[in-house]
């Protein structure tokens, strides 16, 4: 189940996280598959590159885990020069592994970025329809419900 936790990273003070891995070979809970593609799709109003600005916005949001979601997380991947194994992890506390930066956490700063006066309710961003489930996480995770 996806979650809300505060972050050691101040450029992304807060996360949305995935409770558990989506994508190829993840465990696909459905309100983690939704916070994922739903941030996914977000990202491409903040994203420096065209070619991941295209990606994203042509990430489909849904709650089960498709061959086309799958293929959408591959082909961000590919822009960005990771390997490309479509699948999202659930972040660390500071967003990083390594050297690197998990996707989700990736994708809260592109969407706070993208969308600094709604950030956090992710929930009333109006480009893009929010699913039930991120209603629901936001209640959970922002507002206490």
């Amino acid at each position: 189940m996806a979650d809300f936790m505060k972050s050691t990273n101040p450029q992304v003070p807060v996360i949305f996280n995935v409770g558990k891995a989506v994508g190829q070979g993840g465990v696909n809970d459905a309100e983690d598959v939704a916070l994922a593609s739903y941030l996914m799709r977000l990202s491409a109003k903040a994203a420096k590159s065209p070619e991941a600005r295209k990606v994203c916005a042509a990430t489909k949001v849904t709650s089960t885990c498709t061959p086309e979601f799958v293929a959408s997380i591959k082909a961000l991947q590919n822009s960005l020069k990771l390997s490309p194994d479509g699948r999202i992890s659930r972040s660390s506390q500071s967003g990083q592994y390594g050297n690197g930066v998990y996707l989700i956490a990736s994708f809260n700063k592109l969407v706070r970025d993208g969308y600094p006066d709604l950030w956090p309710r992710i929930d009333r961003i109006p480009d893009v329809p929010s699913p039930g489930q991120i209603t629901s996480l936001v209640k959970r995770g922002i507002i206490g419900i």
